[in-house]
């Protein structure tokens, strides 16, 4: 199966509200759309690098599915 890989800019100060309580909503997301996505390790540290590219993998047969991540984000 081919995949893509997909960089998304959303400022780190988001990635706390992307993600959701518990995972949740990033799970929901990654689930509606069969998509992996992945924030920078760096950012779970106090002191670490902050970065703003959060990266999306996808299948290439589901060309709408980084719109659908970008929805469930705004939701």
């Amino acid at each position: 199966m081919e995949r893509a890989t997909l960089k998304i800019e959303i400022p780190f100060t988001d990635h706390a509200h992307c993600i959701g309580r518990q995972g949740n909503q990033i799970q929901s997301i990654m689930s509606a759309t069969d998509t992996h996505i992945h924030f920078p390790d760096g950012n779970r540290e106090p002191n670490g690098t902050k970065s703003n590219q959060v990266f999306e993998r996808y299948s290439k047969r589901k060309k709408n599915s980084n719109q659908l991540v970008l929805d469930g984000f705004l939701q």
